[in-house]
């Protein structure tokens, strides 16, 4: 542990398990925050029992299992402080340090960091996590107990901390009071350079405008109408944040814009460089998400940011900011040092991620592994990652170009003529360079117009050894592209009669001259080399199975997504305790495997979501096994083959079984179909394998509208009907009061009273 002023002038004590505490504290009484007993519990076993808790660790990684567990396992967590140069500090104070992914990141630059954590079991797990570095302590306590020392720290890290400042100061007249008064005491024990870095969400952000449910509370919009009913949590918009550090004094202050958000963020920008027109060609692929439920996926949020770009409103409705400010300008400027910081995605080995930044003022753009380990490429072994420094290219991207052609005019013709100059490009640099291998790489996002209309091509990070032919990196270029734009290819496909992403890409290389009749399964053999060598073998077959696919107007539509939950016997099920898996809508058979690696006791219950949409599917086997582990071999604890078997072990909810035998088949007629379980007998860890199809659902659409129309029709022809029955029965009562009335007429004519009441008339008519 390292020497600490806050622990030695707070005569803080260190308990066995190597917390720091002050004397006589109760732990139990500190501020208490949790994402859940077991959900803490879990992510306190994986970090305990890894032999690597780095920050670039997937060991941690492939135990993620729901959102608690990313967050806190995820290697996205250190991107937002990788967006920084922290080379200039020595000291540092980590207020709310939660399970330690940003503590362990600080401390592994070198920095002397003290760690502050209220609760006692999320400060053990960030003490585990940090166990193998001596420069760091963890200090168990509200920080409100403990007396900062003064001008002691380079930099205070608040990270996902101001937004809970009333919780913190719970005697603040309200929520902004309890910011500044958080501001005060942290910038009394900063040296007079030091900065603030504060990380939170924006309530005016992108994803909440989307319906997305504010994080802390859980309902959409609550930030938006400034948090009607504030439980002592709340953040704020731009220029909120600018007013509050004003008022605390911090006159140098600069933000920069986390994408998607602060929690797991790909690609950080600075504000000065949101300006540029062409910094919103960086948030390609920068999708927003709800943490606690689907966000409509069939948003263009990349046009949004164009439209944003254009009228300077990026930083305004950024998803999150993160902000560095203090007294000395100087100081804020050198540690938001980066125009931008772009940094690869979990989809790719861990050898392979990089992180890609460009400093302000500087012309250069620097690619360097994230990961110190060389890479495998085992699976495709001619192919090389290139990292190099690279000078920073003005004008507009390439894959813009066509984008904006495709979303205004739908025109193929038109994008025949892109594609004829881009193939242009790319066979003349073959031309030149025959054995550069490099040209796999030049796709339309690494390539840049500039003001003379020149392509220039940048970042080609992937090379392989033998000769790469023009025709397979127009053919990368064309799928990615497809498969990129689904949505908005869908319509063209309905207009010029294409069946699938094969289809139109033998038409349009027909049409470039190139003909690949008999070639373009090998380019997509090809293609999964390359994927598999990069990235995940689950990902690589979709290249395969999406070529026969057919793009869809709802960007959904292309996939589903079956999702396994379970609960312990008593508990209620929630997306806490679930997994997502991706599978390609069509006719092919497709495995999908769930892994549950916490242990499950008998009567627990397993429910199996196929897919949140209506429609028919098949399942063709399903498989709970407990994994092998050690001398131990797989153990299957049940096996069933066919749609009818797996009925009579599982319950279908929202589901209709139609049809015997191979024909058997499952009919999905609301959103939410699924099958429950419950586990006979426990077990420490569990395996679900299933095997099944989802085809495309227009012929279930066709007939389903079809029945609604016939339905509707019967329902009209039904009302009439009843108005015509309704009608009649009134008659009916009519005529049997006529009836009545008749017979009682009768009966009073054939009275004797009648006859001599008529007699008496006469007479006196007479």
């Amino acid at each position: 542990m390292t020497d600490s002023l806050l622990v030695k002038e707070n005569n803080l004590l260190q308990a066995d398990s190597g917390l720091w505490r002050l004397p006589g504290a109760d732990p139990e009484q500190a501020f208490a925050y949790s994402d859940g007993d077991s959900e803490e519990a879990y992510v306190f076993e994986v970090i305990a029992n890894a032999s690597d808790t780095s920050s670039t660790s997937t060991e941690l990684e492939s135990y993620i299992r729901d959102w608690p567990s990313e967050y806190h396992l995820t290697t996205k967590r250190a991107h937002l402080l990788r967006a920084l140069d922290l080379s200039g500090l020595e000291n540092v104070l980590e207020l709310g340090c939660g399970c330690g992914a940003i503590s362990r990141y600080l401390a592994e630059q070198g920095l002397q960091v003290d760690a502050i954590e209220g609760s006692s079991r999320r400060a053990s797990i960030a003490l585990s996590r940090c166990r193998d570095l001596e420069n760091i302590n963890i200090i168990n306590s509200n920080f409100n107990h403990l007396q900062l020392p003064a001008a002691a720290y380079d930099a205070v890290f608040l990270i996902g901390v101001l937004e809970y400042a009333k919780r913190f100061c719970p005697d603040a007249a309200d929520d902004r009071s309890a910011v500044l008064e958080i501001l005060a005491a942290v910038q009394n024990t900063l040296k007079p350079d030091g900065v603030i870095i504060t990380a939170i969400e924006n309530r005016l952000g992108l994803k909440y405008l989307m319906g997305a449910t504010e994080d802390h509370y859980g309902v959409p919009y609550i930030g938006i109408h400034r948090y009607p009913q504030s439980a002592g949590i709340r953040t704020y918009d731009q220029g909120e944040w600018r007013s509050l550090l004003a008022d605390a004094g911090l006159n140098s202050s600069v933000f920069l814009a986390p994408f998607p958000d602060y929690k797991i963020p790909s690609v950080v920008l600075h504000e000065e460089f949101l300006k540029d027109a062409a910094a919103v060609s960086h948030l390609r692929g920068a999708v927003s998400r709800d943490y606690l439920r689907a966000l409509d996926s069939n948003f263009d949020e990349y046009l949004f940011w164009q439209a944003c770009s254009q009228n300077g409103s990026l930083l305004e409705f950024s998803n999150s900011y993160l902000i560095v400010t203090g007294r000395d300008n100087a100081t804020a400027e050198s540690v938001a040092a980066y125009d931008f910081a772009h940094f690869s995605g979990s989809q790719r080995k861990a050898e392979f991620r990089t992180a890609t930044r460009k400093r302000r003022q500087q012309k250069v753009v620097s690619k360097e592994r994230l990961s110190k380990v060389a890479g495998d490429s085992s699976a495709a072994p001619q192919l090389q990652q290139i990292c190099l420094d690279e000078d920073y290219l003005e004008g507009e991207l390439l894959a813009d170009v066509w984008l904006q052609n495709l979303m205004i005019w739908q025109d193929q013709n038109r994008l025949l003529e892109l594609y004829k100059q881009y193939y242009k490009f790319i066979r003349g640099y073959s031309a030149e360079h025959p054995e550069a291998g490099d040209i796999v790489d030049m796709l339309p996002f690494n390539i840049i117009i500039d003001e003379t209309g020149n392509y220039r091509s940048f970042d080609r990070e992937w090379k392989l050894a033998e000769e790469v032919d023009a025709e397979f990196v127009m053919f990368r270029a064309l799928f990615w592209f497809v498969y990129g734009n689904s949505r908005l290819f869908a319509g063209m496909f309905e207009s010029y009669g294409w069946n699938s992403i094969r289809n139109y890409l033998l038409v349009s290389l027909s049409q470039l001259g190139i003909d690949v009749t008999d070639g373009l399964d090998d380019y997509a053999t090809e293609e999964v080399r390359i994927q598999t060598a990069i990235g995940s073998a689950e990902q690589s077959n979709l290249v395969v199975s999406l070529l026969d696919s057919l793009p869809q107007r709802r960007s959904s539509d292309t996939m589903f997504y079956p999702r396994l939950y379970w609960a312990q016997a008593g508990e209620a099920l929630s997306e806490q305790q679930s997994i997502k898996s991706t599978a390609v809508l069509g006719t092919d058979r497709q495995a999908i495997t769930f892994d549950i690696t916490r242990p499950l006791a008998a009567g627990s219950t397993l429910r199996f979501d196929p897919a949140e949409r209506e429609g028919y599917f098949h399942l063709y086997s399903l498989r709970l096994l407990k994994p092998a582990a050690g001398d131990h071999a797989e153990e299957i604890l049940l096996e069933l083959h066919g749609a009818e078997a797996i009925t009579e072990e599982f319950s279908g909810h929202g589901i209709s079984l139609c049809g015997s035998g191979e024909k058997a088949v499952f009919l999905a007629h609301d959103n939410d179909p699924h099958f429950h379980y419950k586990l006979p007998a426990g077990t420490d860890r569990l395996r679900v394998e299933i095997e099944m199809d989802w085809p495309h659902s227009e012929e279930y659409e066709i007939a389903r509208d079809g029945l609604m129309q016939q339905f509707g029709e019967w329902i009209r022809e039904k009302k009439a009907y009843r108005e015509k029955l309704d009608e009649l029965e009134s008659l009916q009562v009519i005529n049997s009061q006529l009836q009545a009335d008749h017979d009682e007429l009768q009966r009073i004519k054939a009275s004797r009273t009648f006859r001599l009441l008529r007699k008496l008339t006469g007479v006196l008519r007479g």
